[in-house]
This record gives structure tokens, sequence and C-alpha cells, in this order.
């Protein structure tokens, strides 16, 4: 056996080897192709099944498709429609550009300054946080003049207190967007009374802030949210009919991008004191973007 081994040995090798990796092919052909044949199977089977609901008048004809469709584009349309009336459906995008574009030009025309857009969009894209400082003193120049000539009160900070993260600055933009607009809206409001003075007017705009932090709109609350919102909080003191009349335009859709104000909660409305009629409130607001129909416009975009 020794001198066959000896003369045999490389043939021998060779042979086994041979067989060893014949196995494994039969093993492995064995294991992909079985799954191959099964899913041959389950496929003709689907296909038979089709075909006899098809011959049997049981599969959705091509109009039945064509109306469910429509439904089906007609129900997505509503639900844009109405995000569109609280919340920034803007696409999210390289940088947030298009949302950035949104709010300055909601921030620029309410203060009258409506062809200086490109200008803070490209100074965005470049410099986010001089961009923000930037158009909070434009905002601030404009708002705290009107505000002196009319004899109120105005925090100048307009909530904007602190830095921000880049990523933060367009959630910042926005804000200050709704802040500039409601207190723009507040400064032109005007009641009359009985009184000599002849009119009641928000004296004052106090406790301004933005706060950056994105959170879970509780509307999405136990789901895997698809808006997304900040609170701005802002304190108004004067006429209980001036501060009723701010109010209530929260309800309307008159300011640049048609929105309404999102109101999370009102605090106070008791008179300061005994011998003035004038009330200290709290307004607790959100800004939202909804996420969900953002990235839904963007597919349909590409």
């Amino acid at each position: 056996m020794d001198e066959l081994w000896q003369r045999h040995k490389i043939f021998i090798v060779q042979c086994s080897i041979g067989a060893i990796v014949l196995l494994i092919s039969w093993g492995v052909h064995s294991s992909l192709y079985d799954d191959i044949e099964i899913q041959q199977r389950n496929n003709q089977l689907r296909k038979t099944q089709l075909e006899k609901q098809l011959a049997d008048g049981l599969a959705p004809s091509a109009s039945s498709i064509r109306e469910q469709q429509a439904a089906a584009k007609a129900g997505q349309e509503q639900i844009e429609s109405m995000a569109r009336m609280v919340a920034s459906v803007a696409p999210l995008g390289s940088n947030r550009v298009e949302y950035v574009r949104e709010c300055v030009s909601w921030l620029l025309t309410s203060i009258g300054k409506a062809d200086q857009v490109d200008k803070y969009v490209g100074l965005y894209e470049t410099l986010p946080q001089t961009c923000l400082f930037q158009l909070k003193e434009e905002a601030r120049t404009v708002l705290a003049s009107q505000a002196a000539q009319l004899g109120r009160d105005l925090d100048e900070t307009l909530g904007i207190k602190n830095s921000f993260a880049d990523s933060e600055v367009a959630v910042g933009i926005h804000g200050l967007a709704i802040m500039v607009d409601i207190i723009k809206r507040g400064l032109a409001i005007s009641v009359p009374i009985r009184v000599e003075s002849g009119e009641g007017v928000i004296e004052s705009f106090s406790e301004l802030n933005i706060s950056v932090r994105n959170r879970r709109s509780k509307m999405n609350a136990g789901m895997e949210s698809e808006v997304v919102s900040f609170p701005v909080r802002m304190t108004v003191r004067g006429d209980p009919a001036a501060i009723l009349k701010l109010l209530l335009t929260f309800n309307s859709t008159s300011n640049p991008v048609h929105r309404m104000t999102v109101v999370e909660s009102v605090q106070g409305g008791e008179r300061e004191r005994a011998d003035t009629d004038e009330v200290r409130v709290t307004f607790h607001l959100l800004g939202l973007h909804h996420i969900g129909v953002a990235t839904s416009l963007e597919e349909t975009a590409k």
C-alpha cells in the first residue's frame, strides 16, 4: 500500500479534492436552485390565482384603478392644502435653502423690504449666523422706529437672545418671521374706547422668546412625527379689546405666506392694577414645519 500511495499520491489527493469540491458545489447548487424552484412555483400559483380572478370578474377594472388613483391623489392634495394653512411645507433639500427663502420672504415683506430676499438667502448659504442677526437688525430698526413714533414699548431682542448652531439658523429665521409679523400687526391695531384718549392699543411687546429646539408636535403623540414644532412666546400689555383683536388675527391667512398663527396656549388676561383697564397676556405660539408633506413634494419633484 505504501508503494501504491507513494507512486499515486498526487493523483489520489487530486481526486479527493475534486470530490470535496463537487460535494460543496452540489450543496450550494441545491441550496440556491431549490429556493428558486420554490419561488417559481409560488409565482406560478399566484399568477394562476390572478388569472382566475380576472376570468371571474373579481379583479379591478382599468377604470376602477384610475378612480382609486384619482381619489388617492385628491386625498394627498387635501392633506397638502391643510398643512399649508398652518405649517411650512418647503422642501428640506440641500441646506434648507427653500425653507429659508420662504421665511426670509415672509419677514422682509412684513417690513416692506421684499426686494432684499435674494441678498439674504445668498448670505444664509455662506454665513448662516450672520444672515440671522442681520435680518434681526433689519427688522429691529423698522419695528423699534415705528414703536417709538407710536409711544409703545418693544423688546428689541425680537426673541433672538442667544447664538444658534448653523443647523438651527433656518428655524431661528422662521421664528423671527412669525415674531415680526405679529408685532407689525399689533402695532397697527387700535380700537375705539369710551375715554378721552379715544382708542385702545397694545402698549408693549415684552418677554419675546424664540426657542429653536425642534420637538415632536403634540398632534403626532405616540406616532413617528411628520410635524416638527418649536415654541415662540411673547407677552403683550394693553387694552383688552386691542389684545383680543390681535388674537383674532391669528386665525386669518392675511400674512405673506397665507398661513395661520398656531396658538398653543394663552395665559393671563387679568388687570395689572385696579385703577386701569390694561391687561397683560402671554401668547405661547408654535412654528410648524410639516416634513411629511415637504418630503413628499420633494420626491414628486424628482
